[in-house]
């Protein structure tokens, strides 16, 4: 009898380490996560608070992407990026970052397509005051130091404001040109 009473509780025992682990082992989703719909499309990789860099022909690091989120996009390879900023290393002496609301990067291509409340800024020095350009597109090419914009520019330099259709900026040599429809009022 003892013996049987014995295997009954071991039996017990054993029932509830099983429904213990089963409970504590189940997965549950974060609350802050919705659930993915599925998708026909094939899933890419994504990453949060992502940062990428640009290297030299030496692998020193020449430039520096950050985004609150990368995207891959499988089917073209594509990288799509929100909440960005470019920033370049000190060695390379480029007074400008970029910010943007999203960029898209396409494979075997040196450039960064910026959209979205994109800022050009200047890191101010020399007792300059610093430089600000506002545009919803932008074309960065961070390996030549230069950027593209073709829709419609604002430039802000201190207290003084222009606006324009068209940009072009070179960053390593810290010039601007504002292509066509220049207008503003820009005191000395």
């Amino acid at each position: 009898m003892y013996r049987t009473l014995r295997n009954g509780a071991a039996i017990c025992l054993l029932i509830a380490a099983a429904v213990g682990t089963w409970y504590w082992s189940r997965t549950t989703a974060p609350a802050e996560f919705e659930p993915v719909p599925a998708r026909s499309a094939p899933l890419g990789y994504y990453l949060r608070d992502a940062v990428l860099l640009g290297t030299d022909e030496q692998g020193r690091v020449v430039y520096r992407v950050s985004a609150d989120l990368a995207e891959e996009r499988p089917d073209d390879g594509a990288l799509l990026l929100n909440g960005v900023l470019v920033e370049f290393q000190e060695d390379e002496q480029v007074p400008w970052r970029v910010r943007a609301s999203r960029a898209e990067a396409q494979p075997e291509q040196s450039y960064l397509e910026l959209e979205g409340e994109v800022r050009l800024e200047s890191i101010g020095g020399e007792g300059r005051p610093p430089t600000l350009v506002e545009t919803e597109q932008l074309r960065l090419e961070p390996d030549d130091h230069t950027a593209v914009a073709e829709g419609d520019v604002r430039l802000t330099v201190g207290e003084n404001t222009l606006s324009a259709v068209g940009l072009k900026a070179f960053l390593k040599e810290d010039r601007l040109e504002l292509e066509s429809k220049v207008h503003g009022r820009f005191l000395p």
